[in-house]
């Protein structure tokens, strides 16, 4: 809760991974500041990390937003 550009963290299970985190970042020097703290303060935790980065201003097939789901819990 005191990072506000991750959007999103939960475990998970699969591709040998317990968690998974969608986090924002202004540029690449932002991202690494974050993912080099981030290890720091929870390095006795984690064992291991991946990323993925996604240009925003790249190709969007359909926009991150929890409004596609509204159709699945309306009664």
């Amino acid at each position: 809760m005191e990072k506000p550009n991750i959007i999103f963290c939960a475990g998970c299970e699969g591709l040998e991974k317990n968690r998974i985190c969608i986090s924002f970042h202004k540029n690449y020097a932002d991202y690494h500041d974050f993912i080099t703290k981030y290890m720091t303060e929870w390095r006795d935790v984690i064992e291991s990390y991946e990323t993925i980065l996604i240009s925003i201003s790249g190709t969007i097939v359909k926009l991150l937003s929890l409004e596609y789901l509204k159709e699945l819990f309306e009664e």
